[in-house]
């Protein structure tokens, strides 16, 4: 239907483009509407309006399109096979016969045109000259054109390889850019036509192509995998034919015409059949072909010869003996093969494989060969006589060409030890994979960014490779040696059935699942695997060795006599059920799982009846002893009343005395207390007052934290220093008790006056300097240097930090810091008297401190003493107390035991009947289970008959093979627990014992239930179950059908779709 709307569109486009010019240009020509290609029953059909007379296009939305009378439409298909009668009697037919084509009837028919004046024999002279001159014409065009190439082979004669190697290595990289398409049966035209535009540059509107200066080569690998449509058309094929013939193509969104430039094309196809079609020979007579065959046996063995004797002497040094081996297995490989030499290599492969040091003797390679071929040509075949057929061909391969008896070789195989190897005991070898898988990527499988990316990471390990295996460094290179890493480090497992017709069709349509897969054909097991599967797995559980062996029997018993019930049933009701091994080992972990309850169960049970019996023996043995001790324990209470009554007494004594002296402690502490009060306020006052002068202070010594080194230098190295900074050094010094110099006036008056900028630069010159400033004793400064430094400086005008800042900023901070030792030696000496005042009220705080703690000391040893005589007294309270609870508890436990006694006299007889049933119940579980896993795990398919034929069959052969078992064993007896069985009915299941025992093979088993439920009943039931945990109901046309399926595995609700 979508190519029908794109055909109609294009002939609406035609048509209202031809309406537009008709009215200007009245031209008399025909306007041909071209259709190229298979016709089409579908769209054909819809044409039939518009090859009528009246050339009327009837749209699908009723719309009606009139065709010009100039506008007429020209078919040119291979054939009208799909064609019908209407559409045939509505065209003219023009029928190229193949005699008529080529170049000599056009010659024919120029010569007819030719005047009278030339006759015969000139006519002759032309025909020869034509004859001699043109074929060598065409041949040179054809070859000048490069006419594309396709190579056609059977599978595994290196079509694909050739090409590859060719187009990658062989041609000029700057030149031309390589694209590689590999078609399959699920490939279409869309596709096909995506992947190679996503390729191209845009270079102008309608023309695309590789980028300037390059030339693009496509090679299709597989080119007639494209499954046909219905009426036999490949489109993909097409489309490229289309490329062929007209060199463009259409967009698929707007119809416009795409020119294909600077493009050329290489295909690869194998022979017809097997998933491959036939080409249409439209497509194939664009190109040469060539055609390669498979290699005949000579062939075969010299260039197997060579990689085996290559890899025996030259790859690895293995011992001389290894070189004979080189043509026994050639010869045996050549026998072997058949017609498909892929598989053959890949059996080369699995011998290359072999290293010196694992392989001690040739028979060690033999042996390997053996395995390989197993392993590629065994799983290939379907039937069993054909694998016995190889298996037996195998001995007598062995026989003709590795002179060796093939029983012998592998006689550590042989299990039943009777000297003859079978196919079971090969089935021991394990099978391998060594073939790599099909080489072609998936074309757009990656974006343009992503493709980028993985090129640069490629680039970089690229680089870190020896120089002689690194690439050329182009994109190209760099992601071939991304898919080479990918196809060395992914492996990939297909696990598919083979039951019904759609394995099979398709392996037709995609045959590299048979050419590039490792077959691995699992068969049905055989006794000895399922022996060793049940020995392996019940090798744990807690039996005799005998009722061990028992089971295993049964085990295997369950599994081919449910294959024979299923043939029973297919020929009676028509009706399949697969038994698999899975449902062998559904039923061996049923059994593990439901035995290992069950014991705990029924053991539990039965240990409460016997814990019951042991009680009721318990109680009467106590009772005689709680009379005994209930006769001891009244002297020992006599004795704990006399002691408790006399040490009350004493502590009444001790505790007027202890009183005393509490009294006269809590007066001194009061008086202590009062002390204490008045010296924190003191020291609360002297703190207060020096709290006003810290904020000063530490703004000086913060000023001074942003003085660093350098501003010390530069004031040091001042020569001629301001006024400001000379007299904050000044008084620096004198605080710091440093002397002046004495120097000779600069006023010239020929005294000597005293100057500190020599000692102030001393001073500045030690690295300690700052330091010494933050350290410096500023609660002991002497009171004359104050004295100066208050009369000389401090009242100085020009001695406040913002003026000084205008000369230094290193003395603004100095002088902060010589300001706030003013301030805090004024409040400090405020405070001095204040702190007398503070140690003498410590002083008498301590005295009083220490008096009162020697009290405290008195009182607390009359007070330990107190203690310890109430925690005398305590205990023989408690010794009382004890002793009386135990004659209160002993007579309650006397008078207890005598009625539980009384009360369960008469139940001692039927707990002990039912331990003995219950232990009775346990060593039968071990049957019971085993055949109900059986009935859960193949059964519930089958109907209600053949369930119950089958479970006594099995209870028969279980009690034959000596395994415990009751003798009325069922479903509901072993595995049905009564209260759930109540809420089943409840929910409306019915009451009938094989619908409930549906229900416990539901409830029990490990895989999902698939239920069979023509009647609706088991729908309705599993409704009414889960309810109340808001089952959700959904269907697979449901719009929010994925939305809820989300939720409720998100949130463990229960989900369902019932039809």
């Amino acid at each position: 239907m979508p190519l029908v709307m794109n055909i109609v569109t294009t002939i609406k486009a035609k048509v209202d483009d031809f309406k537009e010019h008709i009215p200007m240009v009245q031209s008399p020509d025909r306007k041909w509407l071209i259709f190229d290609g298979p016709v089409d029953a579908v769209w054909i059909e819809n044409m039939n309006t518009v090859l009528d007379d009246s050339k009327k296009l009837c749209l699908m939305s009723g719309e009606i399109i009139q065709m010009s009378p100039q506008m007429s439409l020209i078919f040119e298909p291979m054939d009208l096979e799909v064609a019908s009668p209407a559409t045939v009697s509505r065209c003219s037919m023009i029928y190229m016969e193949p005699h008529m084509l080529g170049w000599r009837p056009l010659m024919l028919s120029w010569l007819n045109t030719l005047p009278t004046t030339v006759n015969a024999t000139h006519k002759d002279l032309i025909i020869a000259l034509f004859d001699r001159i043109l074929p060598p014409c065409l041949e040179f065009i054809r070859k000048a054109a490069k006419k594309p190439t396709v190579v056609i082979g059977p599978t595994g004669t290196g079509k694909s390889v050739y090409i590859t190697d060719f187009l990658l290595n062989q041609l000029q990289k700057d030149v031309y850019s390589p694209l590689f398409i590999n078609f399959s049966a699920q490939t279409t035209a869309a596709q096909t036509q995506n992947i190679i535009l996503s390729k191209l540059d845009k270079r102008r509107k309608g023309v695309f192509g590789p980028p300037l200066g390059k030339k693009m080569v496509v090679f299709v690998d597989d080119v007639n995998m494209p499954a046909m449509e219905v009426y036999g058309a490949q489109p993909p094929v097409e489309l490229l034919r289309q490329w062929l013939d007209h060199w463009n193509w259409y967009d698929m969104k707007d119809c416009s015409m795409i020119n294909l430039v600077d493009i050329q094309i290489m295909c690869a196809m194998g022979p017809p059949g097997g998933g491959r079609n036939a080409v249409t020979p439209r497509f194939l007579r664009h190109f040469n072909m060539i055609t390669i065959n498979d290699f005949d046996e000579k062939t075969m063995y010299t260039i197997f010869s060579r990689i085996i004797d290559w890899h025996f002497t030259i790859r690895f040094s293995f011992p001389k003996q290894f070189a004979a081996l080189t043509s026994q297995i050639v010869k045996s490989s050549v026998s072997v093969r058949g017609s498909h030499q892929e598989p053959a290599t890949n059996s080369y492969k699995g011998v290359c494989l072999s290293r010196p040091e694992t392989a001690a003797e040739p028979s060690v390679i033999k042996r390997l060969w053996v395995h390989e071929v197993l392993r590629v040509y065994y799983d290939r075949l379907v039937y069993d006589n054909d694998r016995s057929w190889l298996v037996s061909h195998l001995q007598v391969v062995f026989q003709d060409h590795m002179k060796e008896i093939f029983h012998q070789l592998f006689q550590h195989l042989d299990q039943d030890s009777d000297g003859k190897v079978t196919e079971d005991d090969l089935r021991s070898l394990m099978f391998c994979d060594f073939h790599d898988p099909n080489p072609n990527p998936v074309p757009n499988l990656f974006a343009v960014d992503e493709k980028q990316q993985i090129c640069e990471q490629m680039r970089v390990l690229d680089r870190q490779r020896d120089r002689d295996k690194q690439t050329d460094g182009s994109p190209l290179s760099l992601f071939n040696m991304f898919l080479e890493r990918c196809r060395t480090q992914l492996h990939v497992v297909l696990a598919m059935s083979p039951i019904g017709d759609a394995f099979r069709d398709r392996l037709r349509r995609f045959p590299a699942l048979i050419n590039c897969c490792t077959i691995n054909w699992f068969q049905t097991w055989p006794e000895d695997a399922l022996q060793a599967v049940a020995c392996r797995f019940l090798e744990d559980v807690e039996m005799t060795d005998e009722t061990r062996d028992g089971c295993i029997n049964m085990c295997k018993s369950f599994h081919t006599s449910t294959i024979e019930l299923s043939l029973r049933f297919l020929n009676e009701l028509l009706r399949h059920n697969y038994v698999t091994p899975t449902s062998y080992l559904e039923l061996i972990s049923t059994f593990k799982a439901l035995l290992k309850t069950k014991r705990t169960e029924v053991m539990n049970l039965k240990r409460r009846y016997e814990v019951g019996l042991e009680k009721l023996e318990s109680a009467a043995d106590q009772v005689a002893t709680m009379q005994v001790e209930l006769e001891a324990l009244q002297p020992q209470l006599l004795v704990a009343s006399k002691k408790v009554e006399e040490m009350m007494v004493v502590i009444e004594h001790e505790s007027v005395e202890v009183a005393e002296t509490e009294k006269v402690v809590k007066v001194d502490e009061s008086v202590a207390n009062e002390q204490a009060m008045a010296a924190k306020a003191i020291k609360d006052e002297c703190d207060a007052d020096l709290a006003k002068a810290m904020p000063i202070l530490e703004s000086a010594l913060a000023a001074l934290n942003t003085l660093t080194t350098q501003d010390i230098t530069v004031v040091k190295s001042m020569k001629s220093p301001p006024t400001a900074v000379k007299l904050v050094m000044e008084a620096i010094c004198i605080l710091k008790g440093i002397k002046p110099e004495r120097i000779p006036d600069p006023s010239g008056s020929g005294k000597k006056v005293e100057d500190y900028w020599g000692p102030a630069k001393k001073l500045l010159g030690d690295l300690r300097f700052l330091q010494s400033l933050h350290e410096y004793d500023k609660d002991n400064i002497p009171p004359h240097l104050m004295t100066i430094i208050r009369n000389k400086y401090i009242t100085y005008s020009d001695f406040v930090p913002e003026k000084i800042k205008t000369a230094s900023t290193a003395a603004e901070g100095m002088c902060k810091w010589v300001c706030a030792m003013d301030k805090y030696d004024a409040v400090a000496k405020e405070v001095a008297p204040k702190k007398e005042k503070l140690a003498q009220a410590e002083g008498e705080l301590s005295v009083a401190m220490e008096s009162l703690q020697k009290k405290q000391a008195a009182l607390k040893e009359v007070q330990d003493k107190l203690a310890k005589l109430q925690e005398t007294l305590d205990a023989n309270k408690n010794k009382k107390a004890d002793l009386e609870n135990q004659v209160d508890l002993c007579s309650k436990k006397l008078e207890r035991a005598e009625q539980l006694i009384g009360g369960l006299g008469g139940e001692k007889t039927r707990w002990s009947e039912m331990a003995l049933n219950l232990g009775q119940l346990y060593d039968n579980l071990t049957g019971d289970i085993l055949i109900s896993a059986g009935i859960v795990a193949y059964l519930g398919a089958f109907t209600s008959s053949y369930r119950q034929q089958q479970t006594k069959e099995w209870m028969s052969l279980c009690k034959s093979r000596g395994i415990p078992c009751s003798s009325n064993m069922s479903l509901m007896s072993s595995l049905g627990d009564p209260v759930k069985i109540r809420e089943w009915t409840i929910a409306g299941l019915p009451s009938d014992s094989f619908s409930i025992d549906n229900g416990i093979i539901i409830s029990n088993a490990r895989r999902w239930p698939l239920m069979i439920d023509p009647q609706g009943q088991a729908n309705k039931w599993v409704k009414n179950m889960e309810k109340a945990n808001s089952l959700h109901i959904i269907k697979l046309s449901d719009a929010g059908f994925v939305r809820t399926l989300e939720s409720c595995i998100q949130f463990g609700t229960p989900v369902g779709e019932f039809k």
